[in-house]
């Protein structure tokens, strides 16, 4: 009994001792918000005459590291990421390198520092220290936006250099850097007076350097002098740079065989050369001259894989890129399937059309549109019927290898009463071997006093630049572009009610579309101007509206 009384005892003491060593949280009182603090370090914060490699922390609290660290800044950047390492409130950062002389450097740790209770990340601010006898203490400041859109960007790479070379965001590491934040905003602080080059960049591998393409970068043409306390209204545009060399940037297959592939230049001619199966299969292709982006569909396969040599030609230039996918590793979209049962979805086309409101403008063309490319089409199994008397339709011939997703009523372009199409069963069919099930539409077009109109006045700033305006549904798909000068008025009718948004190009090369920046140029993505507030059309309206700076 007295052995069983002694174990008993020894095994509580034990427990106890091993819930006093164990960092867990608190049970039971208010939640920990508060952020860890930075109780001491070495070198002191705003610390001298720093010789040292090691830099250490020591918290108020136990913390943790996030993503081992990867979320630590050093500026001026250093080559090689310092070692870090935490041992309970203590965290080391060894630097392989040794630091510059007579400079002073930023150690931001709010990213990856946090408490280990409740994860609250460690305050946004910088730990500064100096190799010299002073802390620098200029900054740079501004806003980093979107090219095209004219909205703010976080988390962009704003960097400076002390050296004047067009080639140094390529191949240089920047002597200052931040990051913008909310709004776009950034500030640069601890800067030695002197003059910069400086330059945004969305940064998209982390490494400091403008070196993939489809990252954005922005500039400011000339050197920046710093020699005040504040420099700040310093704004940077970003936009993607046109590549020089064409390059697949990536490929996708999408049930139920859809290629999407995306190049780094737009393609003047694409083919598809298949290596697996040999005999290849059906391709039915996107309109793509122009555009980096192509879209094909395939014939129906239920091959493991699938191998095709993809060529392309943009200015004159051929380029191969051998690609593999395997469509039987799709995940199957809608209800789950077994045996060789079919759904709805594996059989039926689902049809839909451009009608708004259930109605159609005086003058425009019914479209009968598909999910996937059209494979033939019956004509005998539609009827039209206008005022309740049949119609013949005109209904086009589907190309063979076009993707056809669309297919427009020609005759019914200037309907003027009610139209009822009817869709008897298997009047289309998709490439797939999907057909269409009993299906109906009703329309009337639009009476005048339906829809609205609005005049919109451009009065810029002084500008003598030609400017292209563009009307944007709530979508944001473009619906109406005209070419104007500063001080017209531009007049839209026959708008169908709902909200709309425009903006205006400043054209400097006068070719009718925005285009982005070049940086090996030095050539800034044109400006566009919005209006700044939704559009509402009501019916049998009119509006007038004034777009300025």
């Amino acid at each position: 009994m007295k052995n069983a009384q002694n174990l008993f005892i020894a095994l509580t003491f034990l427990l106890l001792i091993i819930a006093c060593a164990s960092r867990m949280p608190p049970t039971g009182g208010p939640k920990d918000t508060a952020a860890p603090l930075i109780l001491s370090s070495i070198p002191d914060s705003a610390g001298t005459n720093f010789r040292g490699q090691i830099l250490t922390f020591t918290f108020n609290e136990f913390v943790e590291m996030k993503d081992a660290g990867a979320g630590i800044f050093v500026s001026p950047p250093v080559k090689i990421p310092p070692e870090a390492t935490l041992s309970g409130k203590t965290l080391k950062l060894k630097f392989e390198e040794s630091f510059d002389t007579n400079t002073t450097y930023q150690i931001n740790l709010s990213k990856s520092i946090a408490d280990l209770t409740e994860g609250n990340l460690l305050k946004d601010q910088a730990f500064v220290f100096s190799t010299g006898k002073i802390i620098d203490s200029l900054q740079f400041s501004g806003v980093v936006t979107d090219g095209f859109s004219n909205q703010p960007v976080k988390d962009v790479l704003v960097m400076l250099y002390a050296t004047p070379n067009d080639s140094l965001p390529l191949k240089e590491l920047p002597r200052y850097f931040s990051r913008s934040g909310e709004g776009g905003k950034f500030t640069i602080s601890n800067i030695k007076q002197g003059k910069y080059k400086s330059f945004a960049l969305l940064d998209g591998n982390k490494n400091y350097l403008f070196d993939q393409a489809e990252e954005k970068i922005g500039f400011i043409e000339n050197e920046i002098e710093i020699n005040k306390e504040i420099n700040d209204y310093n704004n940077f545009r970003i936009f993607q740079n046109p590549s020089t060399v064409q390059k697949l940037l990536r490929k996708k297959l999408t049930q139920p065989a859809t290629i999407s592939l995306r190049y780094a230049k737009q393609v003047d001619t694409w083919r598809i050369n298949w290596l697996s199966p040999s005999e290849g299969l059906p391709v039915y292709m996107e309109e793509y001259k122009g555009k980096d982006s192509l879209v094909a569909a395939l014939g129906k396969s239920e091959l493991d894989s699938i191998v095709f040599i993809s060529e392309v030609i943009s200015d004159g230039v051929i380029k191969f890129d051998t690609i593999k996918f395997e469509p039987n590793k799709l995940k199957k979209i809608g209800n789950k399937r077994s045996g060789n049962n079919k759904t709805n979805a594996d059989t039926l086309i689902k049809i839909s059309n451009n009608l708004e409101l259930g109605k159609l403008r005086l003058g425009d063309t019914l479209f009968i549109k598909g999910q996937a490319p059209f494979a033939r089409i019956n004509r005998d199994k539609i009827i039209v019927k206008v005022d309740g008397k049949i119609v013949d339709i005109q209904v086009p011939d589907i190309q063979s290898g076009k993707a056809i997703k669309s297919i427009p009523m020609p005759n019914l372009t200037f309907a003027e009463k009610e139209t009822n199409l009817l869709f008897i069963p298997n009047a289309i069919e998709d490439i797939y071997g999907r057909k269409n099930d009993t299906v109906k539409i009703a329309f009337k077009p639009f009476e005048i006093d339906d829809l609205g109109t609005f005049s919109l006045a451009v009065k810029l700033d002084s500008t003598s630049t030609p400017l292209v305006l563009e009307l944007l549904n709530k979508e944001g798909k473009i619906l109406n572009t005209k070419s104007c000068i500063n001080n017209d008025t531009l007049f839209f009718d026959k708008l169908i009610p709902g909200n709309y948004s425009a903006r205006i190009i400043l054209d400097e090369n006068n070719n009718q579309k925005w285009d982005t920046g070049n940086y090996f140029q030095k050539i800034q993505p044109e400006k566009m101007i919005f209006y700044k507030e939704e559009i509402t059309i009501r019916p049998s309206w009119d509006l007038e509206l004034i777009i300025n700076n």
